[in-house]
């Protein structure tokens, strides 16, 4: 047994060395192949240090030629420089002598034109700008030549804007674009139309004439026609005269121009036959004036011709006011309503019915 179990020990010796001899070829050939991978990774990395240095000493040799480049630059810069500063001073000597030979001549200063809120805003704030930029001021001194040129209605402007804001160009320009602005100008003008009338001393020429300015901005997105149709309603209602009124809306007239010549008309005969007709029917006419006759036969066929045509419209037309129902006037002009505003108030037919 023990000669059996001695033999079992030296085999299991035997085995455990060729095991143990085994495991340490595999460990050395494992190291061995590392350290191949290893070398050659070290081999690689030299090859590319190398690579490396060479673009290396390239770029230095390069910097090197940039350097020189630059130097050349500079010094070509400076022999450049030079001259223009040689000739800078020449050409300021020359332009010295040549001013002190000429007079001496002041920059223009433009003027600027005024301004009272009748014409466009847009245009005159162009206007403004140019003349501004050509004269160069500065934005105060455009705010104080702003508020200098406002006149009538746009001077009123300056009274809303406050005291520390009047020397402010852009609050000046807004306090003018609320008021004057082209979405202001038109319903302005518009509230202008509708109580437009005809003043005390105030001619029917220079009534159309405001009349037309305002329609232009009050309408002027409209059709011509329309805003001629307009114009010529709204000069109609301002006519203070209620007899050339009446004739005015009885003619059939088509725009304002032809109101105007038929009004003006109307108008002269109106004021001719108010004379004293009793001195023109006994006045005689010599030979010796026949310029009197003819002017003289000129009016009354102008006043002929205005009756005639007169009492055809008024024959064709019945006027009827639609406040008391009667005929012969229209509401503006009814007794009823004036009665009423002065606290008069009638019993008019409308209301007894």
């Amino acid at each position: 047994m023990n000669a059996g179990q001695r033999e079992q020990e030296g085999r299991l010796l035997e085995e455990m060395k060729k095991t143990q001899e085994e495991m340490k070829a595999n460990i050395v050939s494992v190291i061995n192949t590392k350290i191949d991978v290893i070398a050659d990774k070290v081999d690689k990395n030299e090859e590319r240090l190398g690579e490396i240095e060479k673009n290396i000493e390239k770029n230095d040799e390069r910097f090197g030629e940039i350097t020189l480049e630059i130097g050349k630059f500079k010094k070509a810069m400076k022999v450049d420089i030079s001259a223009e500063k040689s000739n800078f001073a020449k050409e300021n000597i020359r332009e010295q002598e040549i001013s002190q030979d000429q007079p001496n001549i002041a920059k223009p200063n433009i003027k600027i034109s005024t301004y009272d809120g009748k014409t466009s805003w847009q245009v005159y704030k162009t206007q403004f700008s140019i003349v501004a930029n050509g004269n160069g001021w500065d934005p105060v001194t455009k705010a104080r030549q702003l508020a200098a040129s406002l006149r009538t209605e746009a001077a009123d402007v300056l009274r809303t804007v406050p005291e520390e804001e009047q020397l402010n160009f852009e609050a000046l320009t807004e306090a003018l674009e609320l008021r004057f602005g082209e979405k202001c100008l038109k319903d302005f003008s518009r509230l202008q139309l509708k109580s437009r009338q005809q003043r005390q001393s105030e001619t029917l020429q220079d009534l159309a004439t405001d009349v037309e300015r305002l329609s232009h901005l009050a309408f002027a997105d409209c059709p011509a026609d329309v805003r001629d149709t307009l114009a010529l309603q709204y000069f109609i209602d301002g006519v203070k005269d209620p007899e050339i009124q009446k004739a005015l809306r009885l003619a059939e007239l088509k725009d304002l121009k032809s109101a105007l010549v038929y009004g003006l008309k109307y108008e002269a005969a109106q004021q001719a036959s108010r004379r004293d007709r009793h001195l023109v029917r006994g006045a005689e006419i010599t030979n010796s004036d026949p310029g009197m006759a003819d002017t003289l036969k000129e009016m009354r066929d102008i006043l002929l011709s205005l009756n005639v045509k007169y009492n055809r419209n008024a024959q064709k037309t019945k006027v009827t006011c639609w406040r008391c129902g009667a005929e012969g006037h229209v509401q503006r002009n009814c007794q009823a309503r004036q009665d009423q505003r002065a606290g008069n108030v009638p019993r008019t037919k409308a209301q007894e019915n």
